[in-house]
Order: structure tokens, then C-alpha cells, then sequence
């Protein structure tokens, strides 16, 4: 039981910045039009096209306060799905900095709702649907497209 229970916590904590990108994500240009320094925000994904099963990229993100996060995300309708196994934290200097982390072309997704809360959506598969690498930290997303 204790297992289970150290399990589930995992799990929980692992999903946390997808919780924070989702939720960021879902309302992206309305925070885009209150935030001025979003603009300011990029991401970039090397390499971002072409790319394999599991491969490594470097995302690189510019103008992102101190923790920001990466991972892997679609979005289908109104909803914002993403790989909880795809996401890295990583500290930022001066608001740059850079992280490796691996892609799928396909995976299983989860949604977030506003409550925080998760959703298991089912497989994403990338040829079908439009991938992007997101980063944020807390307050600003930026995103850069990805195929396979």
C-alpha cells in the first residue's frame, strides 16, 4: 500500500508543470494581450523538424523568470494536452536557458482542468495532430511547433 500511495504522489508531482502549462496554455492570448513582456518571451527547438521517436532536443527559452519548464503538448478543440513524461525544469540565468528533453511521436495525454485537477485523454499521435515544445514559468508560455 505504501508503495502505491509513493506511486500516486509521483505521479502528482510529475504533473505539475504540466498542470501549470495546460492552465497557461488555455489561456494564452488573453494573458499575451495583459502581459506586455510576453512578447518579449520566445522559445526555440533544436532540431524541431524531421524528428524520430524518443529523440533528444535542446529547447531554448529567452525572457522566462528563474524555474521555468518544458515539455511536450498538443491541442485538440478547447483542450491542452501534454506528455507528463516529456516535461523538465530547469533554472534559468539572466531569463535564458536551455534543456534537453525527449519527444514522442506519439504519447498518452493528459488535460488539466481550471481546478487543477487531471484528465487522461488518450494517445496523441503528432503525424495527426500538431505537437509543440511549451515552456513556461508560472506566468508566461511560449511555444514552438514540432513534427515528425
Amino acid at each position: 500500500m505504501r508503495s502505491n500511495s509513493r506511486i500516486r504522489r509521483a505521479v502528482r508531482l510529475a504533473l505539475v508543470p504540466v498542470a501549470v502549462l495546460a492552465m497557461a496554455l488555455a489561456g494564452q492570448s488573453a494573458a499575451q494581450a495583459a502581459e506586455p513582456e510576453a512578447a518579449a518571451a520566445s522559445i526555440s527547438v533544436s532540431p524541431s523538424t524531421g524528428l524520430t521517436d524518443g529523440q533528444s532536443v535542446t529547447a531554448s527559452v529567452t525572457g522566462l523568470s528563474p524555474e521555468a519548464a518544458v515539455g511536450q503538448c498538443t491541442f485538440v478543440s478547447n483542450d491542452v494536452v501534454c506528455d507528463p513524461g516529456s516535461w523538465v525544469q530547469f533554472p534559468t540565468s539572466g531569463g535564458n536557458g536551455s534543456s534537453a528533453l525527449t519527444v514522442h511521436q506519439s504519447f498518452e495525454g493528459f488535460t488539466v482542468a481550471e481546478d487543477g485537477t487531471f484528465a487522461y485523454w488518450g494517445t496523441v499521435d503528432c503525424t495527426v495532430l500538431p505537437c509543440v515544445v511549451g515552456g513556461t514559468d508560472g506566468l508566461v508560455v511560449v511555444t514552438a511547433a514540432i513534427s515528425f
